[in-house]
C-alpha cells in the first residue's frame, strides 16, 4: 500500500505563520506538523507521494528523498486547483490501495491503523463547530451524504480528510467539474465512490486541523507539549524576568524582560522587546476571543488567546497588543503604541 499526502496549499487563513513557509512544516510539539503524519503511517505503507506547492523547495529541502527509511516522492501542484486536482497529480504513481491524507493537520496514529484496517473507509471526528468543515452523514457506520461546511450541519461528523482508498476513486476525480471558486474538490466524489463501494466512516481518536493560527497553539495543549511556560524552543532566548505561559516561541525568538506574553504564538527571529503585554482575555461582553481572518473576525472559540508574531517581526519596549491581534512577518512596531488590530506593513507610528 502507499500513502498520499496532500501539502501544496498556500494556507492564507495560518497568516502571519505561514507567509513564509507551507503549512505543513509549521512546528507541534517541537517536529513539522507533516512529520507527526509520517510518523504514523509509516509502518503501514511501502512509500509516500508527496504533493507540493506552495513552499515546494522548502518542504522537500526538509523531509529528503526518505524518512524513517521510508521512500519519498513528490509531484508538483503547479497550479492550486483544489484537492481533487492535487490528488490527480499523484494518480500516475498510485498503484492500487492508497491512504490519502493532509500534510497540514494532526491525526493520531491509531487513526491510521484504524483506517487501514478497513477496505474503503475514511476518519471523522464528532466537533462542536461542524460548519467549518466538510458533515458527513452515516448509516451503519457507511457515509450517505456529505455537505462541504454547511450553516447548519445535520451532523456533528466532520471530515478529517484521512482516507483508505483504491484507484476506482481516480475516476470519479476525474470526472468532476470546477466547483464555484474555480477548484476540483475531492469531497464531491465520496458519495458516489460510497454508493460503489460502501465507505466506512471510522471516528477519529483525536484528529485536529491546523486551520487557524490559534488551532497550533490548542494542538500543543491538547498533546501536552512543553512546560506551564508552553513549548519554546532551545534556540529561542527568554530574559528571566520575562512572564510566558502556555505560549508557543519558536526558534531564534527573543522575549525581554517584564514582558508578559500568554497563550501567543511567536514565529522565528521575532523580537518581543522588555515590557511589553500581550492582553489574551476576550473583550467586554465576548466570552471567546476574536481575530481577524481575511478582513472577517473569526470566533477562536478560546477563552485565552493572545498574540501571534510574525518571523522576524520586532515590538518595541512597553507596547501593549490586543488579544487576537497578529503581526505579519518584518514588522516593526515602534515603542510605547497600543495595537488594536493587525499589522501587516510597517504603518505604526511611535
Amino acid at each position: 500500500m502507499q500513502g498520499v499526502l496532500l501539502a501544496a496549499g498556500e494556507s492564507t487563513r495560518t497568516r502571519p505563520l505561514t507567509n513564509l513557509r507551507p503549512k505543513p512544516l509549521l512546528p507541534l510539539c517541537g517536529r513539522p506538523i507533516i512529520e507527526h503524519t509520517l510518523s504514523g503511517i509509516a509502518p503501514l505503507v511501502e512509500e509516500v507521494i508527496i504533493v507540493v506547492g506552495f513552499g515546494a523547495d522548502v518542504l522537500i529541502s526538509h523531509l529528503g528523498e526518505e524518512f524513517l527509511g521510508l521512500p519519498l516522492r513528490y509531484v508538483n501542484q503547479e497550479h492550486r486547483l483544489g484537492s481533487g486536482d492535487a490528488l490527480l497529480q499523484a494518480a500516475g504513481l498510485i498503484k492500487g490501495d492508497f491512504l490519502l491524507a493532509a500534510g497540514d493537520d494532526y491525526y493520531p496514529p491509531d487513526d491510521f491503523s484504524a483506517v487501514s484496517s478497513k477496505r474503503h473507509a475514511l476518519v471523522a471526528r464528532r466537533v462542536k463547530d461542524a460548519q467549518r468543515f466538510g458533515v458527513i452523514e452515516a448509516k451503519d457506520g457507511v457515509l450517505i451524504e456529505f455537505e462541504e461546511k454547511p450553516a447548519k450541519p445535520k451532523s456533528e461528523l466532520a471530515n478529517s480528510s484521512l482516507y483508505h482508498l483504491d484507484r476506482g476513486f481516480l475516476p470519479l476525480v476525474e470526472a468532476l467539474s470546477e466547483s464555484e471558486c474555480g477548484e476540483i474538490e475531492l469531497t464531491r466524489a465520496l458519495k458516489p465512490y460510497s454508493e460503489k463501494v460502501g465507505l466506512s466512516v471510522v471516528e477519529s481518536a483525536g484528529w485536529m486541523a491546523i486551520g487557524y493560527p490559534w488551532d497550533l497553539l490548542t494542538a500543543s495543549e491538547a498533546l501536552g507539549g512543553g512546560d506551564e511556560r508552553g513549548w519554546i524552543d532551545e534556540s529561542a532566548q527568554l530574559h528571566p524576568q520575562a512572564r510566558v505561559h502556555n505560549s508557543i516561541i519558536m526558534a531564534r525568538a527573543s522575549v525581554g524582560a517584564k514582558a508578559h506574553l500568554a497563550n501567543s504564538i511567536i514565529a522565528p527571529g521575532a523580537v518581543v522587546e522588555a515590557g511589553v503585554k500581550a492582553e489574551d482575555k476576550p473583550l467586554p461582553g465576548e466570552k471567546t476571543v476574536f481575530s481577524t481572518v481575511k478582513g472577517r473576525a473569526v470566533d477562536t472559540l478560546r477563552e485565552r488567546f493572545g498574540c501571534v508574531l510574525g518571523d522576524r517581526a520586532q515590538v518595541g519596549e512597553e507596547t501593549m497588543l490586543a488579544c487576537g491581534v497578529k503581526i505579519w512577518p518584518g514588522v516593526y512596531i515602534p515603542p510605547g503604541v497600543m495595537v488594536n488590530d493587525d499589522v501587516m506593513e510597517n504603518r505604526i507610528q511611535g
